[in-house]
């Protein structure tokens, strides 16, 4: 209740003597244009502040006089119960009489009176800054009052009435406008996706025969579309269909040559002539390519000097006409049997295991 005594009962507030007051003071004397009765100057001796000039406030006596102990700026003064006692005594108004309250009392009641008083000019609680009369405040926070709760007429969230415009900006079924301009309004913002891809008779939608080279049209118009082109369309599928039946021819031939591949090249045999030359001038030699692992994977040989005094045969896949429809790395196992035809009763036979080796990754036509 500072605020009251400061700025409603205060007579500095009121009277603002600033030539004689420091700023900053927390209260002054009681207003003397609130007391019933005029005083006489020996009341006015024993009642009023010889410092802020209003009605005693915890009146103390000092060697100016009696002062409010709160003017005593730090001074020594003494209590003066008799002055007291009969400032308690006085009588006095509402501060808000002008504006029609007919409340009289003690002087040491004002307070409590105005704490209650309906024509008190009070803050709104809410925050909002608004001051009106006590009587009235109860109207303002119900209706008037920007800070106010309320509920989203469109989803019903509760928010603050200031948080509206942006609330509204978000709100799931806040109404709009179609976002292609058809007719139809107040469409809540959570069903605008369904109705542009669905409902909406301007969404662009594909004709049926779109897949054989038709274009989107608007969704109004579509039956007028499939009417108007009816032969196009037609055309359109002819168009299609023997692009597909040479398609299909082209598989056939695909398919064919795959499975003559797979007949003729079950393996390799390889002979090497005159292994000696070749060795003496480190000759390189590549097979031709071959089917391994189910007649699947299409690989090569290659014939190479390892070191002065030793041959090699290196594999690696090549790329194949199955390839596609192939898991990469090969993981199969290789089985490799060397024969001297001189000696062929003593063949060489070693299993080669491709894990790990990136020789046996997929290979590409440039032939990384």
């Amino acid at each position: 209740m500072a605020s009251v005594r400061e700025n409603i009962l205060c007579h500095i507030c009121v009277e603002t003597h600033q030539n004689r007051i420091p700023s900053g003071h927390t209260r002054g004397g009681y207003r003397q244009d609130l007391l019933e009765n005029i005083l006489t100057p020996l009341e006015r001796s024993l009642i009023v502040c010889c410092r802020c000039e209003g009605v005693l406030r915890d009146p103390q006596l000092t060697e100016e006089g009696y002062k409010c102990e709160s003017c005593l700026d730090g001074g020594e003064g003494r209590p003066a119960t008799t002055n007291k006692t009969v400032v308690e005594k006085l009588r006095v108004v509402c501060p808000f009489r002008q504006q029609g309250c007919d409340w009289s009392g003690t002087i040491g009641l004002v307070v409590s009176h105005v704490e209650k008083c309906d024509l008190c000019p009070v803050s709104c609680p809410l925050g909002c800054g608004h001051s009106s009369k006590r009587k009235d405040l109860k109207r303002h926070e119900k209706e008037d009052c920007p800070e106010r709760n309320t509920n989203c007429e469109f989803c019903l969230t509760s928010i603050k009435v200031s948080q509206s415009c942006k609330h509204f900006r978000t709100c799931p079924n806040y109404p709009l406008e179609c976002s292609n301009g058809c007719d139809k309004d107040r469409i809540p913002r959570n069903e605008m996706s369904l109705h542009v891809s669905k409902l909406c008779p301007l969404s662009m939608v594909p004709c049926p025969y779109k897949r054989y080279g038709c274009v989107d049209v608007k969704k109004k118009h579509m039956d007028t579309h499939e009417t108007d082109f009816v032969v196009k369309h037609v055309r359109m599928m002819s168009i299609h269909n023997e692009f597909m039946n040479a398609r299909i021819g082209a598989l056939n031939a695909h398919i064919e040559n795959i499975n003559t591949a797979i007949q003729q090249n079950k393996g390799l045999e390889w002979e090497i002539k005159r292994v000696k030359k070749k060795f003496e001038k480190k000759e390189e030699l590549d097979s031709d390519p071959f089917y391994v692992h189910n007649y699947k994977f299409q690989g090569s040989a290659e014939f190479n000097t390892v070191g002065n005094n030793a041959l090699g045969i290196f594999l690696c896949l090549c790329v194949g006409i199955l390839d596609d429809s192939l898991r990469f790395p090969f993981l199969g196992k290789v089985t490799i049997t060397l024969i001297n035809l001189r000696n062929s009763d003593k063949p060489v036979t070693k299993f080669y295991l491709t894990e790990g080796k990136e020789c046996f990754n997929r290979r590409t036509k440039d032939g990384t």
